[in-house]
């Protein structure tokens, strides 16, 4: 079977340390959220398979580039989901170009980040 695309849902992304600051340095966290604060969907995987008599589930958060705001912090992010891509990527008729189009930094003007 091959993974299904699926949404985990989330209010914000936290990352701790800066990815320019020495490994010695206390972290400093950074949040991020919309700035309407709506909850996002992260872009996800998820596969049922079967090993060694085992039911195992699989489950993964696709990440990539990340965007403006991001990226002084992180060299990558989740994928976020755009709301009017939610469809899409659930469809299970959707092509693999149609998913990979969807695929792309969240826009930069929905988010505000905080420390």
């Amino acid at each position: 079977m091959a993974a299904s695309p699926r949404m985990s849902p989330g209010s914000e992304l936290e990352y701790s340390g800066l990815k320019t600051r020495a490994r010695t340095a206390p972290p400093v966290r950074t949040r991020f959220r919309r700035k309407d604060l709506d909850p996002f969907a992260f872009a996800g995987l998820w596969e049922f398979w079967h090993m060694g008599g085992k039911e195992i589930v699989s489950a993964a958060i696709i990440v990539g580039a990340p965007n403006p705001l991001v990226e002084p912090v992180h060299d990558r992010m989740p994928v976020i989901l755009a709301p009017e891509g939610y469809h899409r990527w659930l469809d299970p008729e959707a092509s693999a170009e149609e998913l990979k189009a969807l695929l792309k930094p969240a826009r930069k003007a929905g988010l505000n980040s905080s420390r």
